[in-house]
């Protein structure tokens, strides 16, 4: 049985798969202070930390090593790293904004800054290209990596056992079949065409009903287009439908194209009229005829169709019961790889009936997982890659960029992800699409504005996150300080309530003694209260507007109140009142 299936070609690659699972990079060594998830699709889309990148050219299967490679220059991009190589030594250097990284091809020891360590794999020359080992990220930055191989996986049919004997019988049935199938299609066409010759789709606003004529329009049903009226004209309908006739307008029918006279307007002047009406003789018995042989090859091919019916439905019973057998219809996977079984048969057989059983199953799937739904339709390879590209990035980034495979598809998913503001994907997309020959530079230049307004406002996001989280440091200095602060005003309030600005008190006191307070106040508060104040003005992230007011309040305050005066009592009364509000008290 020879056949040309998608499947078969997806099993062949599921085989060389399998193959390099046994070499063990698939399942490269997880640390547990792992710094993200290399995860590859397909062998053809790379993810690192919600970064995405197209793998075509750049990973590499080593047939020395048998490990897969990635070029060193992509390898930098991926994991944003500075990349040089020296030529003459062979020395390839990372570097990131903390470490040096440096190892020479053929080598198993890369040095990380001034320490060394020895990796499973050497660096390797392949293809003339200078590259790294995947299992590299996982010594660099213990990174894990993951091979997601969604399609491979879930999607490749199981062999229906003795499919031959399903297959021979429906051959036997094809080719009378086909033949059948050939004679009534040309017989359809035929009486199509007999049907609408000369036919036109007519109507307009009733001039005059006795003979239906019309100001209106007219749309040929075939290629002849002789009283083809795209602009409204004068119209005569011989054999008005008048069912269809409404408030003096006939809302449309279809007739022949019989004649073109002329006739006159309102002011004498000539004007063309086409005649409209039923089929000619001639043309009706040719349409008869076309008819009756239609009516025989119909009835030809429904005679051969019970048993062409009963092959295929055979093969699609025998498919659905393996199915069954294998699991649940209520599983995803199960239902995947039965419409994809189907629809690969629909396309080896030509059979309607397996297309629709195919679009039937992935309907269903549609229901329980829509996101094998969408990996079933575009194995389906349908023209609605815009639908299943948006439906899929939706759901799952990586995957729905592994169905992006041509420029026109590349332009079309960058336009998609621009629209959805996955403005570096977009880029990548876009950048694909130019290479390849499109003209996208307005959709470039479009992106990239959009790149830079997201990094200014990453930038300003950023600041204000690092502003927070120097406020959060500076906290526990300034509420000791505040503490201080507030002890040291609770305890002049109650002085200063007693003596200073007790007027009773103060000046039934000596000149010596109000000295004596004055020196005590000096000693006991204005001193200190400075060193707070220099210690405040030292935070440089909290707002100390309203503390820097309440301790300059309270040092004037000192000042007048220094004066012996009654005027600067007065002075340092409103201050002290002041520097307490501002610090929640009261006097």
């Amino acid at each position: 049985m020879k056949k040309s299936r998608l499947w078969t070609l997806m099993l062949a690659i599921s085989i060389l798969i399998s193959s390099i699972g046994a070499t063990g990079q698939a399942s490269a060594a997880v640390s547990t202070n792992s710094k993200g998830t290399l995860s590859i699709y397909e062998y053809r889309v790379a993810e690192w930390n919600g970064k995405r990148g197209y793998m075509d050219g750049v990973l590499k299967w080593s047939e020395t090593n048998k490990v897969w490679y990635m070029t060193a220059q992509s390898f930098a991009k991926l994991f944003d790293l500075s990349f040089s190589y020296d030529k003459a030594g062979k020395v390839i250097t990372f570097k990131d904004d903390n470490h040096v990284y440096q190892l020479s091809v053929g080598s198993k020891t890369v040095k990380m800054d001034n320490t060394e360590k020895t990796i499973n794999t050497p660096s390797e020359a392949i293809e003339g290209q200078v590259s790294v080992p995947l299992s590299l990220a996982t010594t660099l930055f213990e990174t894990s990596i993951s091979f997601k191989n969604d399609f491979n996986d879930n999607l490749i049919p199981y062999e229906l056992p003795n499919e031959v004997v399903y297959d021979n019988a429906y051959n036997k049935v094809r080719a009378p079949y086909d033949r059948a199938y050939a004679k009534y299609s040309k017989a359809f066409d035929a009486f199509e065409q007999a049907k609408n010759q000369n036919l036109y789709f007519v109507r307009g606003s009733i001039v005059s009903p006795n003979k239906v004529q019309l100001w209106g329009t007219t749309e040929a049903q075939s290629s002849h287009v002789y009283a083809e009226l795209l602009s409204e004209g004068n119209i005569i309908v011989q054999n008005p439908d008048r069912s269809k006739i409404t408030n003096n307008y006939y809302t449309g029918g279809y007739h022949y194209y019989i004649k073109a006279g002329t006739g006159h307007d309102m002011y004498g002047r000539p004007v063309s009229i086409y005649y409209f009406g039923a089929a000619s003789a001639a043309q009706q018995k040719n349409i008869n005829n076309k008819k009756a042989a239609l009516t025989k090859a119909e009835a030809e091919l429904r005679n051969v169709s019970k048993s062409h019916d009963t092959a295929v439905n055979n093969w699609i019973k025998a498919l659905k019961d393996m199915y069954r057998q294998k699991g649940s219809f209520n599983d995803p996977k199960i239902l995947g790889k039965l419409a994809v079984h189907l629809n690969d048969l629909s396309a080896y057989t030509g059979s309607i009936q397996m297309k629709e059983e195919a679009e039937s199953v992935a309907n269903t799937l549609y229901k329980l997982d829509k996101r094998m739904y969408w990996m079933v339709k575009t194995l389906f390879n349908g023209d609605d890659f815009r639908e299943r590209f948006a439906a899929l990035y939706d759901i799952d980034k990586s995957l729905a960029l592994l169905i992006a495979y041509n420029p026109q598809q590349y332009k079309a998913a960058a336009e998609i992800t621009y629209d959805k503001r996955s403005y570096t994907d977009a880029l990548m997309l876009a950048n694909l699409a130019k290479s390849s020959g499109l003209k996208v530079d307005n959709l470039i230049v479009k992106i990239n504005k959009k790149l830079d307004e997201a990094a200014a406002q990453l930038t300003e996001e950023q600041d204000k996150t690092e502003f927070q989280a120097n406020i959060q440091k500076e906290m526990p200095k300034f509420k000791e300080w505040e503490q201080q602060y507030l002890t040291l005003l609770k305890n002049f309030k109650q002085e200063y309530v007693s003596k200073h600005g007790n007027a009773q008190y103060f000046e039934h006191l000596s000149w010596e003694e109000q000295h004596a307070l004055i020196e005590e106040m000096n000693t006991q508060y204005v001193d200190p209260v400075e060193k707070l104040r220099e210690r405040l003005i030292t935070f440089q992230y909290i707002n100390t507007d309203e503390q820097l007011q309440s301790i300059n309040n309270l040092r004037h305050a000192f000042g007048d109140l220094s004066t012996y005066s009654t005027d600067g009592r007065s002075l340092a009364h409103l201050k002290i009142l002041n520097a307490l509000r501002l610090m929640g008290l009261t006097l």
